[in-house]
């Protein structure tokens, strides 16, 4: 699967749009199978915006097709820049609200049915989130402690 990722995404930058949805206490987070060896790699839809496509238009094509919902995409939150030695992305967060569809597990376009990424989908508290080890989940999700402190982060962040 790694090599098929290399193969799409690698060696080139990437904008990345990201929505943080929550619901009943819970945030919403996607596994995406292949993006760590242990094959559980938890992070919240988003995906790369196309030529000619506003940052919410992405946001909610990207919702659609990876959780089958529909969102108002809300506030702006920050930046998270991902540098690896195949991959980079510029990932822009927003806080987003359900605003109908329903949920369940959709699928990534960009790769075909038998190699698809996205596993499972789930709500996490911000403890149940907390107990995941960190090299499983969103390099944004290792340093909160709450979901309140998450959406006061403003600026920059690269790790």
């Amino acid at each position: 699967m790694q090599t098929k990722i290399n193969q799409i995404f690698g060696k080139k930058l990437r904008t990345r749009i990201v929505g943080l949805l929550f619901r009943d206490d819970g945030l919403l987070l996607i596994n995406h199978q292949g993006l760590h060896p242990s094959n559980v790699y938890w992070a919240p839809p988003g995906g790369s915006q196309h030529f000619g496509e506003s940052a919410i238009e992405c946001l909610q094509r990207e919702f659609k097709e990876e959780t089958h919902l529909e969102v108002a995409v809300k506030e702006f939150l920050f930046v998270h820049e991902y540098r690896s030695e195949h991959l980079h992305a510029m990932e822009l967060f927003f806080r987003v609200e359900e605003t109908g569809g329903s949920l369940q597990l959709g699928s990534d376009p960009e790769l075909p049915a038998h190699e698809q990424m996205l596993s499972e989908l789930r709500l996490f508290s911000a403890d149940e989130l907390n107990s995941i080890p960190n090299e499983q989940k969103h390099q944004m999700f290792r340093a909160i402690h709450s979901y309140p402190d998450l959406l006061a982060r403003k600026g920059y962040f690269a790790y």
